[in-house]
């Protein structure tokens, strides 16, 4: 510390001043030669003798003082360099983590929609087998179903197609007589391609086209006895059409469409309640 330099110079000059070594005196003649010869040698080495002194307590502690600002100074600016370094790594890391974080943002980005774009050619390829399906389906018309028919609805469509999705080309009356050229199946109905009597052809619904000639307002329908227990009421003449109801043994129906499908035959009938099925002729007896 400055205290203990300071005390050690302090002693280290009272030690040279105690052991000081007492001068001869010389006569006067002898200094004056001696002052003669000595004079020039004062001259040519006054630095000689101003680098012999000896620092002074004060100058110590000065340059103590200046050694430890240095050091402190040079600490000063290794701590500096030191948060600059690290600040620059935590900015580095930061933006290492960013460009990665958007990378797998961008990679995220790209698979979704490279899934949807598959769901989507995906859902057009089933739209397009769908349709292609419809399309052989109206084309393999069930020739066995044919003959006169009768529409039983008002403003009931015509369709260039068997499907709910095929275009409407015209509207049948009630009552209007049609020739059912076959039959087929779409979105889960039975379909009739007709004739009309301008000679344009087209399909419509089963559920409005009764085969059979009539006057269009159901006076010359017949009627049928049930003859079986539970026997099922269908959406349409197929087994493996969805059961719509229960027949009970002995109802009385009206039947409003014979056909035959498959080899099997038929019956389109109407419940007392209004309802309207199909029923399997086996187990219905035209009254």
């Amino acid at each position: 510390s400055l205290t203990a330099v300071a005390k050690e110079a302090e002693a280290a000059g009272k030690t040279a001043a105690a052991v000081k070594p007492a001068v001869p005196e010389t006569k006067p003649e002898a200094k004056k030669a001696e002052a003669s010869q000595e004079a020039p040698q004062e001259t040519a080495k006054p630095a000689e003798q101003k680098a012999a002194r000896p620092m002074t307590v004060k100058e110590k502690v000065a340059a103590i003082q200046a050694q430890e600002a240095k050091e402190e100074a040079a600490r000063e600016e290794a701590r500096m360099k030191e948060l600059v370094a690290i600040k620059e790594a935590a900015e580095k890391r930061a933006a290492e983590e960013k460009a990665r974080r958007e990378a797998e943002e961008r990679a995220a980005e790209e698979a979704r929609r490279q899934v949807e774009a598959a769901a989507e050619a995906e859902r057009q390829a089933e739209a397009e087998r769908q349709a292609e399906a419809a399309r052989a389906a109206a084309a393999a018309l069930d020739t066995d179903v044919s003959g006169a028919g009768v529409i039983t609805g008002t403003d009931v469509r015509m369709r260039d197609g068997a499907g709910l999705d095929s275009s409407v080309i015209g509207v049948f009356g009630q009552g209007e007589s049609v020739q059912v050229l076959g039959s087929t199946r779409a979105d889960g109905m039975t379909w009739y391609k007709v004739s009309r009597s301008d000679g344009s052809t087209g399909y419509v619904a089963a559920d409005y086209c009764s085969m059979g000639s009539g006057d269009g307002d159901g006076s010359s329908a017949s009627t049928g006895t049930i003859t079986g227990t539970d026997v099922r009421m269908r959406a349409s003449y197929s087994t493996d059409s969805a059961v719509l109801g229960y027949f009970d043994n002995g109802e009385t129906v009206t039947i409003l469409d014979d056909v035959t499908s498959d080899g099997q035959r038929w019956l389109k009938v109407q419940r007392s309640d209004g309802s309207v099925g199909w029923v399997s002729a086996d187990f219905c007896a035209q009254n």
